[in-house]
């Protein structure tokens, strides 16, 4: 008996050992496929540091992958001025897409509309303008009047235009999103956060790629009639990084009481990139912290 149960014991001590030696080499092969992973990733290089930026809120999102690789106060409701114009403008893709409007459709500029303050391109009360120039107007000259009039032309109303950005902001999850105008004039209630945006975004562009050809351009020159006079005017777009920066094409910015916001997306080789930067100090300090955004996405 004494001898069986030296033989079970030894048996078990066998067994113990492989078992180690099992779950060691289990080990060092994981260590040496991490090791692999991170040496493809990265060759012989240190990974770049994630950028601290002054920014109240920013992000960095691989457009391709839906993966965000960076970001910071990602939660906090902010201030969006202009950036309001980005759900207006997809709530009327999305009307485009149904065929209840066309870009070819006329929209005559209400008083209400003309008599907007702030950023606007003065058509007129009266003026006839095409919806795909009142486009061009919203998206790269951040017109308060052209989003209005495309409001207006859709719903009948501002109001009713404001109404349907709210409930499209539930529908897509944005849970920290309020508006209560489509311009963003109303700079201290329209809020949302860049979590909230990063969803409005990656849908607009999953739906209507189009848009960014719009945004895209950094100046377009669109015609109007106001009492029966042909009127041009030159739109430039507030997106700055356009002229100096190959491979931006979008999307928008935002500018509430000195809080400097903007959405940029950047292509770099087969990789697609979305900046967002909200509550930067000043306009120097906006556009730093994109490009810093947009070098580390580059360096990863």
């Amino acid at each position: 008996m004494r001898k069986r149960s030296l033989r079970k014991s030894g048996q078990r001590e066998k067994s113990g050992k492989k078992t180690i030696l099992f779950v060691t080499a289990a080990f060092v092969v994981a260590v040496v496929v991490l090791t692999a992973s991170a040496f493809r990733l990265f060759g012989d290089r240190t990974p770049p540091t994630p950028p601290r930026l002054a920014a109240a809120a920013y992000a960095l999102i691989d457009i391709n992958s839906g993966m965000t690789l960076h970001e910071h106060g990602q939660e906090q409701p902010l201030r969006l001025g202009s950036l309001t114009k980005l759900m207006a403008v997809y709530i009327c893709f999305i009307e485009l897409e149904g065929g209840t409007i066309s870009l070819e459709d006329v929209v005559t500029i209400s008083s209400n509309a003309a008599g907007k303050s702030g950023s606007i391109i003065d058509f007129g009360v009266g003026a006839q303008v095409s919806l795909d120039a009142l486009i061009y107007s919203t998206l790269l000259a951040s017109g308060n009047d052209a989003v209005t009039a495309i409001s207006e032309f859709i719903f009948g109303d501002e109001n009713t235009m404001v109404d349907q950005m709210n409930r499209m902001a539930a529908e897509l999850g944005m849970k920290e999103t309020r508006f209560t105008d489509c311009t963003g004039i109303n700079s201290f209630d329209n809020r949302s956060t860049t979590r909230d945006l990063t969803l409005l975004v990656t849908e607009m562009l999953r739906r209507f790629p189009q848009i960014t050809e719009y945004t895209v351009r950094s100046e377009m020159l669109i015609s109007f009639l106001h009492e029966g006079v042909e009127y041009t005017r030159t739109l430039k777009n507030t997106n700055s990084l356009l002229d100096n920066t190959p491979g931006v094409y979008g999307l928008k910015t935002g500018t509430a009481q000195d809080s400097h916001n903007a959405i940029v997306l950047y292509e770099h080789g087969r990789r697609n990139y979305m900046a967002i930067v909200m509550n930067a100090p000043n306009d120097t300090t906006r556009w730093s912290s994109i490009r810093a955004l947009l070098d580390y996405g580059v360096g990863l």
